[in-house]
């Protein structure tokens, strides 16, 4: 079997592996991108699915957000790939305008302007798309 094969034969939940057969995969990963991926999200949404059984979900996002501003450039430097950001008693951090977060081994001070929509995706456990330009 190729790479391909082994990979739907270790998802394979109903069917056969034939050429042009129906199967039924378990999904254990999934990958969007910034513009499809939001519209797939939005769709899944609209037909009541409240979250996604995945064990992994990302999101890739490479365009369509703008930063706002540049008030704490050395604050924006420290956030880097991989980073791990950390906000304690989020729901009382997204009434306010601003809170602090962790980031590795650095507390700083940020501001957000978060939609109801973002802050209910967010107390549901769910991600937002955020870019770092």
């Amino acid at each position: 079997m190729n790479v391909a094969e082994k990979i739907i034969h270790a998802h394979l939940r109903e069917g056969e592996m034939n050429a042009g057969a129906e199967i039924g995969l378990r999904i254990d990963q999934t990958l969007l991108q910034d513009a499809t991926g939001t519209l797939v999200a939005l769709e899944l949404e609209a037909m009541g699915l409240e979250r996604t059984k995945a064990e992994l979900s990302a999101q890739y996002v490479d365009h369509n957000l703008i930063q706002e501003d540049n008030k704490n450039p050395d604050d924006y430097e420290a956030i880097q790939l991989n980073s791990s950001v950390k906000i304690d008693d989020l729901p009382n951090c997204l009434k306010k305008e601003s809170f602090k977060i962790s980031i590795d081994d650095q507390t700083i001070e940020v501001q957000q302007n978060l939609s109801e929509r973002q802050k209910e995706i967010l107390m549901a456990g769910g991600l937002i798309n955020w870019v770092k330009y």
